[in-house]
């Protein structure tokens, strides 16, 4: 390597930039990757990941589905499910680690990033090593880091960054050929950013801020440069809103306006005390109506708000870095303001995570300054001390992180910590009753479904929810009770008529469960689940005929739906006995989830069924080695289910494939090592396998399991015929 680059790399290595990007990215993987060892979150994770089709099963045609339309109403986040998608090819969804990584090392990537932003900005590298070690271990971060769906936030920072980077060196005195290439990058990574997440738009905001503290362009390059920007924010900021109204996820409502003018100082007010303060971050969002935040602090928000304008504006000529990280706060705040919106609505640490940028910098600013305020001698005191208290506040932070991600790790912790932070709050009693009717506990799930209804009566959700944990915990006269109250007050809601068939259904009244469910699809006749639910009610009552209509127009609808699939081809060989049709949708739905053995042992029966009924006996034994294969699968995926092991064993028995049969049963009797037929069935494979002595020690295992005397009587004669032959052997 040539001297010149040798000196180069030296250079590199002994710049405190280097070994402050390296302590930045540091810190925030220390902090976050905890994360890696939680799974999926009920909220949201469900719809946007383990429930995506797109990252079921990934195809080439989906990623203009995925750029053409509002993936289930939510925001325009096309790049995000693209993200997701490539996911679900890499890491499967066995491995939500693999999704949390990923998070975390986007976020790394984002606090690199801030200290090499702020850096540009401003030649030196103390104050945004300051700033960004904030940024990269904030505990407010848990939730857009931790939460797999928060994707959208983390990546649309990456884009953010990298754009408004770019951005500034473009705007560098020195112009090259390649300003114009930079430029166009920058708008290209902005474009991602947008299309990452909405939010993301106010970063033209963002840039201008900067060109009026520090920009030192003539105002028709600024005007030349902004103004693609802002085509660009205008153009999905109209797309975003447009599909949302048509979703009807974004009602615009102005109605008491005049009551939330200081509305916004209540949400700067929270913010702030969630930067200042993060000692009881609420995992996922904090009410913000006039019925929940105490009087004092919406009576300290107007003041807080003005103090915040002064400052700005008294520090714009001496202290502009204090004034602009103020102003970032301020601007990146634009689209969580709600001052369109109703202020009955919740804020979110996740809404921080932008904002945060400029907090950190203000306040890495402030103690740069008082330090060079002080004497040489008591500056040197002074900075120690800083620096003591600063690496104190950075451990805290990364502990009190580990902390809430530690909420993080089951959906009842996080419900059960929203509670705890907010107890008046109806929307966390809803979720910690999703979870409990979800998890096989329905009397927890009414009774909390019954306080998220005490705390706001009337709400709709909360009473079909109530009215489902009633049918589940078997109170099906409530249920109906409630669903027939609903629907009188609801009568155009197709999803109450649904529910009010299914209980109807369980209840055994099928004439009145099948007029309900008619009602939903007269309704609603472009909800699949509705005809899904008809053909279960169908099926229910013996009608498999009518029930594969249904449950074909199902699939249809969701052609890679995994339950629909099996649902149908079950249905096909009950009513038609259609197995080649079957098998293919069980194969379609394999591919969805390669490891459902649910999935698997519906083919092997449908294999098992095709080789009963071949006449031609290779093809026969062709068709009972694919069943075996299937329940050989799932005996291995499942050893603790015996009922599915010996059915894999008696088909290997057919095919006289004992090694086969060896392999089940050895990991099945380490699964349940106290199970008679299972230590029986290893002994007699072992003696057809000529293994003598290991058989004996199976059987002398299987002795004490043996469930009657003359099963005893059975195994004692096999001990003494096996000990024969040991003997005529030696």
């Amino acid at each position: 390597m040539p001297e010149a680059a040798l000196g180069g790399h030296r250079k590199v290595i002994h710049s405190p930039v280097f070994w402050a990007s390296i302590l930045v990215g540091c810190a925030a993987f220390i902090a976050f990757v905890p994360s890696v060892m939680n799974g999926f979150a009920r909220l949201d994770d469900t719809v946007l990941v383990t429930r995506n089709q797109y990252v079921l099963s990934p195809e080439i045609g989906d990623i203009a589905e995925v750029f053409g339309s509002f993936y289930r109403n939510v925001d325009y986040i096309p790049v995000t499910l693209l993200s997701y998608m490539a996911e679900g090819v890499v890491w499967g969804l066995g491995l939500p680690g693999g999704f949390h990584l990923d998070n975390v090392l986007l976020h790394v990537f984002n606090a690199v990033m801030v200290f090499l932003l702020l850096r540009l900005i401003f030649s030196s590298w103390i104050i945004p090593a300051g700033a960004a070690l904030l940024f990269a271990v904030h505990p407010a971060h848990v939730e857009s880091v931790t939460w797999i769906s928060e994707r959208k936030n983390v990546l649309s920072m990456a884009f953010m960054l990298i754009s408004f980077y770019l951005y500034v060196r473009y705007t560098r005195p020195k112009q090259t050929k390649s300003s114009i290439a930079v430029y166009i990058c920058a708008l290209v990574a902005f474009v991602l950013a947008a299309l990452s997440k909405p939010q993301a738009l106010v970063l033209p905001l963002l840039l201008l801020l900067y060109q009026v503290c520090f920009g030192s362009d003539s105002r028709r390059r600024i005007v030349v440069s902004m103004v693609p920007y802002f085509a660009v924010a205008l153009t999905i900021g109209l797309v975003t809103i447009i599909g949302q109204q048509k979703a009807g996820s974004l009602p615009l409502d102005v109605s008491g306006f005049g009551l939330r003018w200081f509305g916004p100082s209540v949400i700067v007010l929270r913010y702030l005390w969630s930067f200042t303060l993060p000692m009881h971050h609420a995992p996922y969002s904090w009410p913000l109506s006039f019925h929940v935040v105490p009087g004092w602090f919406i009576g300290l928000s107007i003041p807080v708000a003005l103090l915040m304008i002064v400052i700005v504006i008294l520090a714009w000529r001496r202290h502009r870095v204090l004034s602009f990280g103020l102003l970032w706060f301020g601007v990146s705040l634009v689209f969580v303001l709600h001052v369109i919106k109703p202020l009955n609505i919740v804020t979110a640490d996740r809404h921080l995570y932008v904002p945060s940028v400029g907090l950190g910098l203000s306040l890495a600013y402030s103690v740069a300054w008082a330090m060079s305020e002080l004497r040489s001698s008591a500056a040197r005191i002074a900075s120690r001390m800083a620096t003591a208290i600063y690496s104190v506040i950075v451990l805290l932070f990364i502990v009190l992180s580990w902390l809430q991600i530690g909420v993080w790790k089951s959906d009842e912790c996080l419900f059960r910590a929203c509670i705890l932070a907010e107890p008046d709050d109806a929307r966390s009693h809803m979720y910690l009753g999703h979870v409990y009717s979800v998890s096989g506990k329905p009397q927890h799930a009414v009774a909390r479904y019954a306080m998220a209804q005490l705390l706001e009566p009337g709400l709709k959700d909360i009473d079909k929810y109530l009215a489902h944990a009633y049918r589940l915990s078997g109170k099906h006269d409530k249920a109906i009770s409630l669903l027939q109250s609903l629907t009188e007050q609801y009568p155009k809601d197709a999803a109450l008529f649904r529910s009010l068939a299914l209980s109807y259904s369980e209840t055994g009244d099928s004439t009145k469960a099948l007029r309900a469910i008619d009602r939903a699809i007269e309704i609603d006749e472009g909800n699949p689940d509705n005809y899904r639910d008809r053909g279960v009610i169908l099926q229910k009552i013996g009608n498999p005929l009518r029930a594969l209509r249904d449950f074909q127009k199902y699939v249809e609808m969701r052609p890679k739906d995994f339950a629909g699939l099996v649902n149908l081809a079950q249905i096909l060989v009950e009513a038609k006995s259609d197995y080649e049709t079957a098998e293919k949708y069980l194969n379609r739905a394999l591919e969805i989830n390669p490891s459902s053995s649910r999935a698997m042992f519906r083919l092997g029966k449908v294999y098992e069924k095709q080789s009963i009924q071949s006449s031609d006996t290779k093809k026969s034994r062709l068709l009972l080695k694919r069943a075996a294969e299937q329940y050989g699968k799932v005996a291995l995926i499942r050893p603790d289910e015996p009922n599915l092991v010996m059915k894999a064993i008696s088909t290997y028995a057919q095919l006289k494939q004992p090694d086969r049969a060896r392999m089940v049963l050895e990991k099945a009797a380490i699964a349940i090592p106290t199970h008679f037929g299972i230590q029986q069935n290893l002994a007699l494979v072992y003696l057809e396998l000529g293994r003598t002595r290991e058989a004996l020690d199976r059987l002398q295992i299987a002795l004490p399991l043996a469930p009657g005397n003359e099963a005893r009587r059975e195994i004692l004669d096999a001990i003494e015929n096996v000990k024969l032959t040991l003997s005529e052997k030696k």
